[in-house]
């Protein structure tokens, strides 16, 4: 039996080593206590689903295959977001939608800081803008819903952007103006990752700054987002810590201007994300979408892991 947590504001969230479980508990700590929030359901078996905007995700492989597919009918999902194995037991291999690598980081902790030149919290219109610039999938994303989830995610602590921003006529980089916040404290707190199957975000406005999650340690970013007195910067590369719970941290939205490339940006800040989420005690994952990136974080100690699925219905 699926069966609805309705205690889920003051549930204490299983933190569970893999990206599925990361995006749940992100989704759930940033709209926790809010109508337009996601409703999560555990299975008889022990999986765990969160129904958002119409995507369902799914961590874990104990369910009833029949029942599952049932509920996702009945609950009107318009895309699944789960791991291949999981595709496999409900019998949904053959359905469309894109398939990505999970890559796990396989080596020693790199001591590597934040690369020269990177701005953290940059204005987000500039992020937006490098993302559309870069992925396609983006184009069916409206700015005023991406900005509103990336916010709040980042008000309360459980998401961090990176850029690279300079003169793109060949001047020096912007030095950071602060220095980053610890990652989460290391305590619970959900690419993006620029995948298709990212619900939007219709209509939410960003929390208050002054209302920290209490699964990330409770500890707010140290820096505002786009405020007056942050100058506007031209973007060369942007990354991010966009999911998150206790164990586990999924980096995305790597990015680099067209003109950009072949200079180290994303392999630096993928490093510096690298080495700032395991200074914090989490595995570091990242959602690859394609050959050359895969072949970029291999060199860089990733490892493939498993299939990462978006099943449209």
């Amino acid at each position: 039996m699926i069966r609805l947590l309705e205690d889920a504001p003051g549930w204490v969230f299983p933190a569970r080593d893999n990206v599925y479980n990361a995006r749940i508990a992100t989704q759930f700590a940033a709209y926790r206590g809010r109508p337009d929030g996601p409703l999560l359901y555990e299975a008889q078996g022990g999986a765990l689903l969160s129904l958002f905007d119409g995507v369902v995700t799914l961590d874990g492989l104990r369910f009833d295959p029949e029942e599952l597919r049932e509920f996702l009918q009945r609950c009107g999902c318009r895309t699944l977001v789960c791991s291949g194995r999981a595709a496999g037991a409900l019998g949904l291999d053959a359905q469309a939608g894109p398939r990505y690598t999970v890559m796990r980081f396989d080596g020693p902790p790199p001591d590597e800081p934040a690369p020269p030149g990177v701005c953290r919290a940059p204005r987000l219109e500039e992020v937006y803008s490098l993302l559309l610039a870069v992925f396609d999938n983006m184009r069916g994303t409206a700015f005023e819903p991406w900005y509103c989830d990336l916010a709040l995610k980042i008000r309360r602590g459980l998401a961090e952007v990176w850029m690279i921003a300079g003169d793109l006529g060949g001047g020096r980089a912007e030095a950071p103006s602060t220095t980053p916040a610890p990652l989460c404290g290391g305590h619970t707190p959900e690419s993006g990752l620029n995948l298709s199957g990212n619900p939007p975000v219709v209509g939410r406005a960003e929390a208050p700054s002054t209302t920290p999650a209490p699964l990330c340690g409770g500890h707010p970013p140290e820096s505002g987002l786009d405020l007056p007195g942050n100058p506007p910067a031209v973007g060369r590369a942007t990354a991010g810590i966009y999911y998150q719970n206790a164990r586990t941290a999924v980096i995305g939205s790597v990015a680099t201007r067209p003109d950009c490339r072949g200079r180290g940006y994303a392999g630096a800040l993928v490093t510096g994300l690298t080495a700032r989420v395991a200074r914090a005690g989490k595995a570091p994952r990242i959602v690859c979408q394609n050959d050359n990136a895969r072949r970029l974080y291999e060199r860089l100690g990733y490892r493939a892991e498993a299939e990462y699925r978006e099943i449209n219905f």
